[in-house]
This record gives structure tokens, sequence and C-alpha cells, in this order.
């Protein structure tokens, strides 16, 4: 093991992958090996070339957990395709009256039986190609449960009518099940990878990432003084690099938790018992984003480098007083070093529990009793330096930012600091419950002297994690449930038919000769079956991926056929050949071709679906000219076997084509109405000012339903823009919108990562000063109208793109409402714009009461928590204004025909119907106010505003923005 990783490590090649390539080759050598040998490879049956096929198929070359899923999936497959063609050739030969004669008989003599026998089991055959279709469309996992039965299902009604039931059982069990005992010996011999043992080090690994994360972005704040811009640039694109592997960290820890619940595992915890850590860090995560999203926007402030920021419109906080920022993080600078390093040390606590808890290779032994002692003393230390950042930050806010007017204003650093302070201050209450999570821990490890057996095959984890499409073809094993017939012809399943049928006429195409009397003979001769075998495999749900793929199954057809060509005239034949011409054909193949072939299968999942078919051409050619020692001609029907492709390629373009582009508008229409439906769950309460304005736990869940939602939606987008490029376009020019989808995912993203953030800070410290605020009437008026429009926005940008239909010429403005309400918020905690109360019957609170409430916890927990979710909102906001000026390139909009909407908006106009046609350029200027012009309580001709706003914020009277095409 260890000189193996030295040589990876001085070839910079992974030591993971180079094992998985020999487990992986090991088993196929073996296989072919079964092959050579004549008395094995008569005790495989009719069919054995499936041997080497099952050993690409279900390889060891994965973790125990999803070796054993694709073994489940593929056993699955196998015998519902083996019962479906038992029963379909049993019924088929019930027509023909002498049931031991071979085809060409039948042909001759009795040929109307043989032809009903022929119908009837098409019948069957059809059946199972829409099954098949149908679940590839539903889930591309699946398809490890239905290629299985394709192959057994197509296979077996190529053979004779008159080989019996258990014969052509045997031909097809014996190579199935061997191959995958075979997989599950070299998966736990050589190499084993189980994920209960990588479980301890992944979470370690994710610890250490979070430490290093942290170290980063806290020396990115506490150094703004002492780095010049340049720098200040380097480090920013580290800690972007650095936030890309955490996140893939994070996935990669989630998915070793959930294989590991269904494993046979050996160690002194079991583990499902680690989930209380895990659960933990994955609350930790967001606001490690958070860290290093503020930094981004810090850097932008200060530098307002356009390069570094993707965003074109403008954003609400571009001039930053640096000097403010600095007088502060100086004050402070004690504390946040004194905090970083205590989180730090506790995090080093907690990989240390999980070390000595789940058997990770140490570097240094430690005392256990010290660890328990110093977790104790360490949570001492950290809520030491909790209290001392909030006194001294208390105290410095107190002489430098309150007594300013504009404490709430969107120009104010007081939100990129609050955004930083405030995931400083969760993620230090997120360490205490890791370090009280490990004690758990530890107590339980101490009670466990002794290794044991843990059986998790039946134990499942009540936690959802979120899961790309891609992960979930490693996870643990699962069958799909059965589809509801009733609900078959829906728009929804309309796809999922139409691809069934798209595979039914392709096959049917690929083979009718099969199921022709008169053809039947030359289809067997010409080995017809794998030209469905390639185009099944070549046919993909839409048609860029179609192209792309059958372009990759050819590919590898050829080059597997020519590397067969030359491995069959190193072995010479099964007459003449002799040891020494095996053992050299056996090793040529290996190393030239096997481990090739499984380094671009294992490692470059682009190239995965041509190195898949290479490897299985090489030693299904191998095996038939073995049999007819005719290596030419088998060359050359391997060889036609591609026109299964060029027929998938040309059925997918003609009959009810599914265009990439058109599955890429639909995918990005959903993703952002589940964006706008996260929004209704971050900020509740719109519909009345007595509603509670608190994240539910109902809600809590349904939003972390919804995120997964977006997540499996985004790996659809990224599918689809991958093969968008390949797919021919017969109208219009050429353009490239690659950029424009990369910029669309990128918003998403940011998107969801400001949304996962605005509802942990909700749902964990709450929102204790808007739900008062909440039932004042203007504020509450002010918030309704944001987040609506925002929410409206949005929602209309969805059925833009699943529609393709142009944005409408209006459409609300949320940074004006959001603008409105931070003015009203900041005025009622302006002293000197108090208002009187006012003598009513039913006396409400008044604004001067709400301020004294919170005199006192203004400036603490209740100002950073609001202050960091209205700088999310804001950034939302701009995110959404950029979403929909990306949606106008590819959609368009409807302009206004008529009127004065229908000119171009400028300064001027506004000024001329606000002035009353009486236009003094000189005395134009930009209102810092924004009101309601319906507002019955403010008195507009009194009122601050002079006209001449900026148009792409208040384009008409009516609050309406109207966007330029």
């Amino acid at each position: 093991m260890e000189v193996l990783d030295r040589i990876c490590a001085h070839y910079n090649y992974s030591p993971i992958l180079m094992r998985r390539i020999i487990k992986s080759t090991a088993h196929l050598t073996l296989c072919f090996i079964f092959n050579l040998i004549p008395k094995i490879n008569d005790k495989l049956g009719m069919e054995a070339a499936f041997l080497p096929l099952i050993a690409v198929i279900v390889h060891p070359g994965r973790r125990f957990s999803a070796t054993l899923k694709h073994a489940i999936n593929c056993i699955f497959g196998l015998a519902t395709g083996l019962v479906w063609a038992l029963i379909a050739r049993e019924i088929a030969r019930c027509c023909i009256s002498n049931k031991n004669a071979s085809d060409a008989w039948l042909y001759e003599h009795e040929y109307r039986g043989f032809q009903a026998a022929l119908g009837i089991m098409y019948v069957f055959e059809f059946f199972m190609l829409m099954y098949h279709g149908w679940m590839r469309s539903v889930n591309h996992t699946y398809f490890s449960i239905v290629f299985p039965t394709f192959l057994v299902v197509h296979f077996a009604f190529s053979e004779d009518l008159n080989v019996d039931s258990r014969l052509l059982s045997k031909s097809y069990l014996v190579p199935f099940l061997l191959g995958i005992a075979m997989a599950f010996f070299w998966n736990v011999a050589l190499f084993p990878e189980f994920g209960s043992k990588q479980l301890g080090e992944s979470i370690v690994d994710l610890i250490q990432k979070i430490r290093n994360q942290l170290d980063s972005t806290t020396a990115f704040w506490r150094n703004l003084e002492n780095i010049d811009q340049e720098e200040m640039r380097k480090e920013l694109k580290k800690i972007l690099q650095s936030k890309d592997k955490l996140k893939s960290s994070g996935d990669t820890s989630n998915t070793v938790f959930k294989e590991s619940l269904y494993e046979l595992s050996y160690s002194h915890l079991p583990p499902q018992s680690i989930d209380i850590v895990l659960d933990e860090l994955n609350k930790m995560l967001p606001n490690i984003y958070g860290f290093v999203n503020s930094c981004h926007v810090l850097y932008l402030g200060l530098s307002n480098d356009k390069e570094m920021d993707f965003l074109t419109v403008e954003r609400e906080i571009e001039y930053i007083n640096k000097e403010k920022v600095l007088s502060i993080m100086r004050s402070l600078n004690k504390s946040v070093t004194e905090m970083h390093s205590e989180i730090v040390a506790s995090l080093r606590f907690v990989e240390n529990g999980i070390i000595d808890c789940y058997d990770v290779k140490k570097l240094f032994e430690e005392d256990k009793e010290e660890l328990k002692k110093g977790l104790v003393h360490q949570k001492e230390k950290l809520n030491a330096a909790l209290s001392s950042l909030a006194f001294n930050f208390e105290k410095e806010t107190n002489g430098v930012v309150r007594a300013q007017r504009d404490i709430i204003s969107l120009d104010d650093e007081m939100f990129i600091l609050s955004s930083f302070l405030t995931n400083f201050k969760n993620a230090t209450s997120i360490t205490l419950n890791l370090l009280d999570k490990t004690d758990i821990l530890l107590n339980l490890r101490h009670t466990k002297k002794f290794k044991t057996i843990h059986l998790n095959f039946f134990s499942g984890s009540y936690k959802n994690h979120n899961k790309s499409e891609s992960q979930k073809f490693n996870y643990a094993p699962s069958l799909p449930s059965i589809p509801d017939f009733r609900n078959i012809f829906q728009e929804s399943n309309l796809p999922h038919l139409i691809f069934g049928i798209q595979v039914t006429i392709t096959i049917t195409i690929s083979t009718f000769v099969q199921f022709m009397p008169e053809s039947r003979n030359w289809s067997q001769n010409m080995h017809n079956p794998w030209v469905a075998f390639v185009a099944v495999l070549s046919l993909e749900p839409s048609s860029g991926a179609t192209f792309f793929v059958t372009f990759l199954r050819i590919f590898g057809v050829i080059f597997g056929s020519i590397f067969a060509y030359i491995t069959y005239l190193i072995y010479g034949s099964e007459k003449h050949g002799n040891i020494g011409r095996t053992v050299g054909a056996v090793i040529f193949s290996t190393f030239f071709f096997a481990i090739p072939g499984f380094h671009f299968f294992l490692g470059t999942p682009r190239y995965l679906k041509s190195a898949i078919i290479y490897i299985i051409t090489i030693y299904v050619v191998f095996d038939a000219s073995m049999k007819n020692d005719d290596i030419k001609q088998n060359f050359a029907k391997r060889c036609f076997a591609c026109v299964g492709g060029v027929v998938a390629l040309i059925v997918q373009n003609v009959i009810f084509p599914l265009r990439c582009r058109l599955g890429l508008f639909k995918e990005l229409g959903f993703s952002i109405n589940a964006i706008s439906q996260l929004l209704a769950i971050c900020f509740p309460g719109v519909e009345s000012s007595t509603e509670r304005i608190e994240i539910s736990e109902e809600n809590h869940l349904k939003f972390a339903k919804i995120v997964s939602e977006i997540d499996h939606s985004l790996e659809k987008i990224q599918e689809f823009k991958t093969f968008v490029k390949h797919e021919p376009k017969l109208k219009g020019e050429y353009q490239p919108i690659d950029p424009l989808f990369n910029d669309c995912i990128r918003i998403l993203k940011a998107l969801l990562e400001r949304c996962e953030l605005i509802e942990s800070l909700k749902y964990t410290a709450g929102n204790e000063m808007l739900s008062t605020l909440q039932k004042e009437p203007k504020i509450f008026k002010h918030r309704q109208t944001t987040i609506i429009s925002l929410m409206n926005n949005l929602q209309i940008a969805s059925l833009s793109l699943r529609n393709k239909t142009p944005l409408p010429p209006n459409m609300l403005s949320s940074r004006i409402a959001h603008r409105k309400m931070t003015n009203s918020i900041k005025e009622i905690f302006d002293d000197s714009t108090i208002p009187k109360p006012q003598s009513h019957s039913m006396v409400r609170r008044t604004s001067s009461q709400i301020y004294q409430q919170y005199t006192v916890t203004f400036l603490k927990d209740k100002l950073l928590a609001w202050n960091s979710v209205n700088s999310q909102l804001s950034e939302i906001i701009e995110f959404s204004e950029e979403l929909i000026k990306i949606n106008l390139q590819l959609c368009g909009c409807n302009l206004f025909r008529y009127g004065f909407l229908s000119r171009p908006n400028n300064d001027m106009s506004v000024a001329m119907i606000n002035d009353d046609f009486n236009v003094d350029e000189e005395d134009n200027c930009y209102s810092d106010e924004v009101h309601d012009f319906d507002d019955n309580s403010d008195d507009i001709e009194n009122s601050d505003y002079e006209g001449g706003a900026p148009l792409s914020r208040l384009a008409t009277l009516n609050k309406y923005v109207t966007l330029d095409a």
C-alpha cells in the first residue's frame, strides 16, 4: 500500500483511482482466463461472453456499498428479464407442434406456427422496451436495473425455440452470478474500501477544510490595513477556490455516511453514531460560506473591481468608508483573533475525538482522559471568548456607529460587518454544540472495549441529505417505485413516454429481422442482437446527448474490435494455441488494453460511455472468434453493429425529438420558481401584519426538500448545457449562448446560497425585532411590497423561460420597496424623527416605545441578525435583477408601442411630468429618499422628491421598472 502510494505521489496520480483500476483489471482478467479454459467455458452455457460483460457492469472498483447496490440492481434486472423471457418463450412454443425442432426446420415445415411464435415474442419485447425507456428517462440510475433486463430478454428471444427453459436459465444465471460473486471477492480481498472505514477520514478532512477556510477568511478581515488591493485580490481568489473544495468535501462526507449505513462494518462504534456530529457540521457550512461571501462583498466595496464581480447591475454597497471599517475591526482585532483561535482549537478537539472514535490513522498518540478534560476546558474558554467579543463590539459600536444617523442605511458598512460577525457568532455556537456531541461520542466509545460487527443493511437515516443526480448513482441500494399507470398520460410523464417510444422504435428498426421467419437465420449469423446492444447504449433522452454518446459508442466499438483482433493474433486459435501464447494474450490484453480502458472508465466520466463498450467489445469479439475461428468475420460483424448507433441517432432526431435547449429552459424555469418558494419560506408574514414571521419546523423541513429539488435541477441544467452545443440548430444564426447559461447557473447557486444562509439565521436566531416592527403599518406595507415584488419578478422570469415568451414591459421594482422598508425602520430608530403619539381610542405602541424597548439590545444580537438578513436580501435583489437582464437576452421583451412609456426613458421626461413641463435642468438633482405616490400619510407637495431619480430604479410614477430590450 505504501509503495503504491509513493509511486502515485511521484507521478501525481490518484492512489484511490490506481487501487480501483488494479481491482477491476484483476477481476476482468480472471473472467477472461475462465473464458480461455474450455471446461469452464462449457459450464458457462451458451452466452459465456456475458462473464466479462458483467465484470464491467458490476466491477469492484467502487466502495463496498456501491458494489452491493449495483449487484442488487443487476440481480433484480436479471430475475425480471429472465422471468419475462421464459414466460414469453413458453407461450410462443405453444404455437408450434414440434417443440424439439430447430428454427430452420420450423421455417420449412411449420411456417405459420413459427411466424405466430415470433410475433408473440415481439409483443413481449415491445412491452419490455417501453419499460426500459420509461425507467431510464425517470432516473438514469435505473439503467443498472433495466439494462440487464434488456440483455436477457433480447438475447433469449434470439435463441432457437427448441432451447428449453433450464438450459436458457443456466446460460444467463451462471455468468451473471459468477461475475457478481467474483466482484465481491475482489472488492473485499484486494484494497477493500468500506464506507464505514472512510467515514472518519472524510469527516476529519471536512473539519480540516473548515479550519483552513476560517483561517483564510479571518486573516482577510484582520489584515485589511496591511495589504494593498492586488494582494487582497490574490487572497480572495484563494478563498473562493477553497470554498469549492469545501463544498466538494461536504458532499463527499454525506455520501460516505449514507453508503456506510448499508454495509457490514467492523468497528468500535456503528457508523450512524456520527450522525450527531455530521448534522452540526452541515449546519456550520452555510455560515462558512457566509464568511466567504462577506469577504467578496467587502473587496468589491473597497476596490470597486468589476473584474471580480460577475454582476453587471448596480450594487447597493459600492462605496465603503474604509477608515470606518478599519476603525471597528482594529478595536475588535484582539477579540476576533482570540475567538478565531479558540474556534480552531475546538475544532482540533473535535477532530481528535473523531480520530479516536473511528480509528482514523493517527499522526501522534493522545491520552484519552486528557482529551475529555480538554473538551470541558475548551468549552469554557470558547464561551469566555464569545462574551469578550460581544462586549467589545457593543462598546465600539456605541462609540463609533450609534451616534450616526445612517446606522441602517443600505450604503452603510454595518451590513458587511454584521454579516461577518453574525456568521462568526453562529459558527461559535455550533462549535460549542460540536464539543458537546464529541463528548457524547467519546463516552460511548469508552464503553466499547472491543470492536464488534455492525449490521447496517436495514438501518436508515432520518436525515434528508441534499444529493445531486450524479451522486445518486453511487448511493445505497434502492429499488424504483412502480409507476402509477393511471397518470401515465399526464404532461409530466410525457417525456418518459416519448423516450420509451423512441427506444421501442429504435430497437425494432435495428432488429426487426430477428422476428421474421425468412431472415431469422441471417440475423443469428450476423450477431444481430449486438446491433440492438449498441443502439440501446447510444440512445439518450435528448438529441444533443445522443449525438455525443453515439460518437463515443462507435469509437469504442471500432477500437475495441481492432484490439480484439490484435489479441486474437497473439493467441492464435483454440486448435493451434499453446500455454505460452495464451499467457501472452492475457498479459498483452491486460496491460495494453484493459488498464487504459479502466483508466478512462473510472477516472474520466466524460469518456465513460466509450470506455465501457470498448472494454466489452474486446472480449466479446475474442470469445466469438474462439467458437468459429474466424476473427476477420467477427471483426466485421462487430463493426456492423455500429449501424445501431446510426439508427438511434436518426430516430432521436426525427421521431419526437427531445432538444437539450428545451430541457435547459424548462429546468432553468423550474429552479427560478423554486427559488421564489424558498423566499416565501424565508420571509413569511406578507399576507397580514398579525401573521407570525418565524420559520416553523414544518417550513424548515419543506425548505430542505425544495433545496434538494433545486440541487437536482442544477445537475440537470449542467447536463443539458454540456450537450446543447452538440445539437443541430436549423433556424436562426448561431450565437454562443454558453456564457449566458453559465451566468444563470452561477446566479442560481448564489441565490440558493443566500437563501440557505437567511433560513439558517432566522431559524436559529429568530427575528424578534422585525416581529415587533411588523405591526407598524408603514413597515409592513413596504416589507410586503419588497417580498411580493421580488417573488413576482422571479416567477415572471420562470414562466418566460418555460414558455419561451418575452418578458412584460413593466415589472415591479423590489429594490425601491426594499429601500423604503429600510428607510422606514431607520426613521423609527431616529430620535429626531419620532412622531408624537396620536390620541386614539385604541392606542397602539408608538415608535418611541419600540425604540426604548430595543435601546439596550439594539446593537447586539438583534441588530446583527437583522442587518445580516437585510444584507443577504439586498444581494438577492441584485441577483434577481441580473437574472432578468440575462432573461431579456434569451427571451426578449414586449415593449410599449404607444404613449409616454414607448419613448426612451430619460431624466428629462420624468422631470417634465413632476415639474408640469417647466424644466430647469440646473435645478434637477437626485433624491436619496423614495416615497409612495399613493401613500395618504405623506404630503406629496412637501416631499423631498424633485424628479430625476435614476430610471433604472424608478421608471414610471406607478413604481414600475420598464425594461429596455
